[in-house]
C-alpha cells in the first residue's frame, strides 16, 4: 500500500499540469474573491461625506462657520448657488444642501437661533440621517460657544461699565482666551436651530 502511495505521489509532482490544477489555482481564485468581496487593499477610513452649502449671508462669520465644517475629516464642503443646489436634491443628484439664510451672522451675534435649513431628498431620508446629527452637533458648538460668547460680553458691558477701561479689556481678552480654547456648549440660545425641509 505505501509502495502504491508513493509511486502515484512521485507521479503527481511530476505532472505540473495536475500541481497548477491542485494548488495554485485555488490560491489565485481565493484571492480573487477576497479582492472583490473582502475590501482587501481598501483603507480603513471612511470616504468624507459631500456636503452642498448655499450661503446666502455671505458674511465673514458664515464663511468661517463653512470653513470650519469643510475642516471635519467626515465632511467635503462644495458650495452650490440655492437654485442649483435645490434642482440638484430634487433630481436626486444630491442628497442634502445646507443652506445658510440671510441674518446668520446678527443671530448669532445675539446669541440667538441661527437661521439655518437643510433640505433633503426624501427617497434618501435614511442616508441623510448620520449626516443630520453629525451637523447637528458640530453646528451646535460652532455657533452655540460663539453666541454664549457674544452673551457674555455684552453682559460684562452692561453690568460692570463702571470699571476702568484696562481692566474691562483684561476681562474681554480672558473670556475671548477661554471660549476658544473650549468646546463650549451653549444653553436653549444660540443653539443652530436647523430647520429640516423634505423635498
Amino acid at each position: 500500500m505505501l509502495r502504491i502511495f508513493s509511486k502515484e505521489m512521485k507521479l503527481f509532482f511530476a505532472d505540473r499540469r495536475a500541481l497548477l490544477l491542485t494548488f495554485l489555482l485555488p490560491i489565485a481564485l481565493i484571492s480573487l474573491f477576497a479582492l472583490a468581496f473582502g475590501g482587501a487593499g481598501r483603507s480603513d477610513e471612511a470616504r468624507p461625506y459631500l456636503l452642498p452649502v448655499s450661503d446666502l449671508d455671505s458674511t465673514s462669520e458664515s464663511q468661517r462657520v463653512i470653513t470650519q465644517l469643510d475642516a471635519e475629516k467626515s465632511l467635503t464642503v462644495v458650495q452650490f448657488p440655492l437654485n442649483e443646489g435645490t434642482e440638484a436634491v430634487k433630481k436626486g443628484s444630491e442628497p442634502a444642501l445646507l443652506i445658510l439664510h440671510k441674518g446668520f451672522s446678527d443671530s448669532i451675534e445675539k446669541g440667538a437661533a441661527a437661521p439655518i435649513e437643510l433640505l433633503i431628498d426624501e427617497a434618501k431620508e435614511a442616508e441623510v440621517g448620520l449626516l443630520q446629527q453629525a451637523l447637528y452637533s458640530k453646528l451646535f458648538s460652532i455657533t452655540g460657544s460663539t453666541g454664549m460668547k457674544e452673551k457674555v460680553l455684552s453682559k460684562i458691558e452692561r453690568e460692570y461699565a463702571h470699571l476702568d477701561s484696562a481692566t474691562l479689556n483684561n476681562i474681554r481678552r480672558q473670556v475671548e482666551e477661554n471660549f476658544g480654547s473650549s468646546d463650549l456648549s451653549a444653553g436653549d440660545d444660540g443653539t443652530p436651530g436647523m430647520k429640516v425641509t423634505k423635498l
